[in-house]
């Protein structure tokens, strides 16, 4: 953050402004250093924001919308970090698009941050609900044990869709057809303002790295041309060299085994 000097003379539409730019771990954090400048309702008007920017991006489901009960209703950083958790979850599960739109993405990646945040507890902020039956210890740790092995994505979403030459890498053989798929624009910037980091692959434009395409057609000539020695080598080890011509020959009899001699002035041919 800047200096607190520097904040106190803000206008508090700015410094508002500023605050939707923070995740709710780093508006918890800030509320944390300094509970005057970072006020509850300064933070509250933030997360209001934060949320209505989601709804530009697309439809807010049922699950998400806000229960207003007053017209000062207070919003705090783990009512963001639901709505957080639910946008990501809904991305991931997005249907693919069309082919030729959206951008692509690592399937490894999505495969991972699918198992975290399903894995995740969210706390109930909803004063109104029923109260939940409390947990037998066993579920509880049946339900702990689940999520044990599930760990957080990695900040760059297509880093192991690079080739050694920091380009896309290619999409078949060897199994690297099922590392990427599309996903549509929306649930893609919407993961974006979580994980900034790594390249970002539109389908509609970007193409494979041309050094491993023509890598993989040398590759893939030099087994043709090993392939047509072989059969060469294996040929002449087990074929006679007179059989060889008589099998190459396309029609009539091979002429190396036709004679001609000469008897009352005419040429007799024979075999």
């Amino acid at each position: 953050f800047v200096n607190r000097s520097v904040m106190k003379i803000l206008s508090d539409e700015v410094f508002i402004r500023i605050l939707t730019y923070l995740r709710s771990t780093d508006l918890a954090n800030a509320r944390e250093v300094d509970k005057t400048i970072f006020s509850a309702d300064r933070i509250s008007a933030a997360i209001h924001l934060e949320v209505l920017s989601y709804s530009l991006l697309g439809p807010i489901p049922p699950q998400m919308k806000m229960m207003e009960t007053s017209i000062k209703c207070i919003y705090r950083p783990d009512t963001l970090y639901i709505r957080e958790v639910l946008c990501i979850s809904l991305s991931l599960s997005a249907p693919q698009p069309l082919s030729g739109k959206g951008f692509w993405i690592s399937t490894s990646w999505v495969s991972n941050a699918k198992k975290y945040f399903d894995s995740l507890q969210l706390p109930d902020i909803d004063n109104n609900s029923k109260p939940k039956k409390s947990v037998k210890k066993k579920q509880a740790k049946i339900r702990l044990r689940r999520g044990s092995d599930s760990l957080p994505p990695w900040p760059s979403i297509n880093s192991d869709l690079l080739c050694v030459h920091n380009e896309l890498s290619l999409a078949s053989g060897s199994g690297l057809k099922s590392r990427r798929k599309a996903i549509d624009s929306r649930s893609w910037y919407l993961l974006r303002r979580f994980y900034p980091a790594g390249p970002a692959f539109k389908c509609s434009t970007s193409t494979e790295c041309s050094i491993c395409l023509r890598e993989k057609e040398g590759a893939k000539a030099s087994a043709i041309g090993k392939k047509e020695a072989e059969l060469q080598v294996r040929r002449s080890d087990f074929v006679p060299s007179d059989l060889a011509a008589l099998a190459a020959r396309k029609c009539g009899v091979p002429t190396t085994h036709i004679t001609s001699r000469f008897e009352g002035g005419l040429q007799e041919l024979s075999i």
